[in-house]
């Protein structure tokens, strides 16, 4: 695997990253929507372990682009204050959601191991 996919997507990681801050903490009623929405739930690390999962799935180049753009989010989310949603109403289903993700994310390394 060629590294040069790894970073573009950690520099499209941290795009998607500024935009994501500068749209839903920004933007008064974007904000207001997400919090009073399904989407409340939804953090960066869970679009992160999906991008692991289709990167695992997925051939050169665009799997490392996905690698790199999952590992990217997963960082941002535990460089937060309260990284995933550790104090927040929503943190038990965010916790599911996150560790169906994993689990999945295993399954196919491991799937990809046999």
């Amino acid at each position: 695997m060629s590294i040069l996919p790894i970073i573009i997507g950690v520099i499209l990681g941290v795009i998607v990253c500024r935009i994501w801050e500068c749209m839903f903490w920004g933007v008064a009623s974007l904000r207001k929507t997400k919090l009073t929405t399904c989407l409340k739930v939804l953090e960066h690390y869970h679009i992160g372990l999906y991008s692991l999962i289709l990167s695992a799935l997925l051939f050169e180049p665009i799997s490392g682009v996905l690698l790199g753009l999952g590992l990217e989010l997963i960082i941002e989310e535990l460089l937060q204050h309260n990284p995933l949603a550790i104090g927040k109403d929503h943190f038990y289903t965010s916790s599911i959601i996150g560790g169906m993700l994993l689990i999945i994310l295993l399954l196919v390394y491991l799937k990809m191991l046999l």
